[in-house]
């Protein structure tokens, strides 16, 4: 269902990537799997990331754990995220953030924006 070339695939266009963004294609369940993820990201001195995407409990946790194991500063995008069940989705970030943000940090969108913007200020 969601194998390279596939319309399963295929990249919705309000989330296409812009002219000078990359674009990493991921053929398991970790961004990190078999990609330049990981090189990509030490090379442009990235140190926290940011998660969103499907599924909570399946690649978008995959991906933050990895992350953590990687050095990185994972943190989950609350309202960014779904899964096919809510109750997956809320037990995955509960275990996520378990014992003082032990493997990643969460927070919905409008906080991370407005965090952003009082940094920017």
């Amino acid at each position: 269902i969601l194998v390279r070339g596939s319309c399963g695939n295929n990249i919705v266009d309000m989330v296409a990537p812009k002219p000078g963004e990359y674009l990493v294609m991921k053929p398991g369940k970790t961004a990190f799997y078999m990609t330049n993820f990981d090189e990509l990201l030490q090379s442009l001195g990235v140190t926290h990331l940011m998660f969103a995407g499907v599924t909570t409990e399946v690649c978008m946790q995959s991906s933050v754990r990895e992350a953590t194991d990687r050095g990185y500063e994972p943190l989950v995008i609350t309202d960014a995220t779904k899964s096919y069940f809510e109750r997956y989705k809320q037990q995955t970030i509960e275990q996520l953030v378990a014992q003082g943000a032990l493997v990643a940090w969460a927070a919905n969108s409008v906080s991370v924006v407005n965090a952003l913007e009082k940094a920017c200020q």
